[in-house]
């Protein structure tokens, strides 16, 4: 008997929207979502604001040793005036305590 859908195996593997799998087929959509992307260096601190492909959601994230996420915004114009924020609150203190926002539900 014949299946009344077929499946891509990729597809039952690792889901159509998986990372893994989108990164394999389409390896440009990594790099179209830093084209928008802002990024800036304070000393040893980076501040990077981007839609990353995994969530698709708008989101800050400050590296300071490990990657925190920070914010997440609904749509670009919140997410550049998220970063800016972001920016001068790293900028007046470079210990700004951050709290990681858990966007994998952690």
């Amino acid at each position: 008997m014949k299946a009344k859908k077929q499946l891509d195996p990729l597809d039952a593997l690792l889901g159509q929207d998986s990372v893994l799998r989108n990164s394999i087929l389409n390896p440009s959509r990594i790099e179209d979502s830093r084209k928008s992307a802002l990024t800036t260096h304070i000393d040893n601190i980076v501040v990077d604001t981007v839609k990353p492909v995994d969530t698709g959601v708008w989101e800050t994230g400050i590296q300071r040793g490990s990657w925190i996420i920070v914010e997440q915004y609904d749509d670009e114009q919140q997410a550049r005036t998220g970063h800016d924020a972001w920016v001068e609150k790293i900028k007046k203190d470079p210990n700004t305590p951050l709290e990681d926002i858990h966007i994998f539900g952690e």
